[in-house]
């Protein structure tokens, strides 16, 4: 099982962006119906959400990429 990420550090907040982002943002573009202004807004908020619920993140219960777009939602 992975590590948690620790989003307190830049360097590890930067490998979740590089690891997760794309796959994330093609996910929501195609939610929001291909308007990316909407897609980038929500990507941005959905990894800010990620900081603050870091601690609700449990890996048992499915993966990473599957937490972030739960989140997006």
């Amino acid at each position: 099982m992975p590590p948690r990420p620790d989003l307190a550090d830049e360097e590890s907040l930067g490998r979740l962006y590089e690891e997760h982002g794309d796959g994330l943002y093609a996910f929501v573009l195609y939610r929001v119906g291909n308007d990316a202004t909407i897609a980038e807004d929500v990507v941005q908020d959905t990894f800010l959400h990620a900081m603050d619920r870091l601690g609700d993140f449990d890996p048992e219960r499915g993966s990473l990429r599957n937490w972030l777009i739960t989140l997006s939602r």
